[in-house]
């Protein structure tokens, strides 16, 4: 009897700290598209970081327009391939304008030097904020 209760101590323990495990893996793997700028930020990540188009998509409206954005990417990979020095993207100083205007600095940082450039996105709440325009401020 006591085994019995023992065996179904650890079984309930097992269980629990399962359904623990699977909780936290949920949260740090969640999508986050709670805001414009958290969407704007995993976007840049993705695009530039990770390179990663399916996630880009996951960030984006359905007919979004990212030429700049990819343009600037296809430039980057160039001059990679090319022999010059890795550039690292990382968006800097969000400030949303309106409801889902984002204004961000895009840090392009390489060992040679870093350089800014501004840009606005266009963002829609369509089941959670995604990026549906991006362009470059001159």
């Amino acid at each position: 009897m006591i085994a019995l209760v023992a065996g179904l101590a650890v079984i309930v323990a097992v269980v629990v700290a399962g359904g623990i495990a699977l909780n936290v893996y949920d949260q740090q793997t969640k999508i986050d598209r709670s805001t414009p700028t958290v969407v704007v930020t995993q976007l840049v990540y993705e695009m530039f970081s990770n390179r990663d188009d399916e996630a880009v998509a996951r960030f984006s409206c359905r007919k979004a327009e990212l030429g700049p954005l990819r343009e600037l990417l296809s430039g980057i990979k160039a001059q990679e391939a090319s022999g010059g020095p890795n550039v690292k993207v990382t968006a800097e100083a969000l400030t949303l304008s309106g409801k889902s205007e984002v204004h961000a600095q895009l840090r392009l940082s390489a060992p040679t030097g870093d350089g800014i450039e501004n840009w606005i996105f266009d963002t829609a709440d369509q089941d959670g904020w995604r990026v549906c325009a991006a362009r470059k401020v001159t």
